[in-house]
């Protein structure tokens, strides 16, 4: 995943930064690993990953997302 979402879920801004994603995106998050999104240069990831793996990778880009708002809060509040 870090290959091309960035170290820590942290994209560059070439494809999406995972810790954005929408709760719509969190229930198709394994159908979008599963399947792939080939016309957008993602591949399938089928034949590597179980389906406790897929959850623990979105169970991290849950954390990642909690852990930046609450940077984004803390920032904010110390303005």
């Amino acid at each position: 995943c870090a290959n091309c979402h960035g170290l820590n879920a942290v994209s560059g801004g070439v494809v999406p930064d995972l810790r954005y994603l929408s709760p719509d995106k969190h229930k198709l998050f394994p159908g979008i690993v599963y399947g792939g999104r080939t016309s957008r240069g993602m591949p399938s990831f089928s034949g590597g990953l179980g389906q406790e793996d897929v959850e623990r990778i979105r169970q991290y880009i849950l954390y990642r997302a909690h852990g930046l708002k609450a940077e984004q809060e803390a920032s904010s509040s110390s303005r």
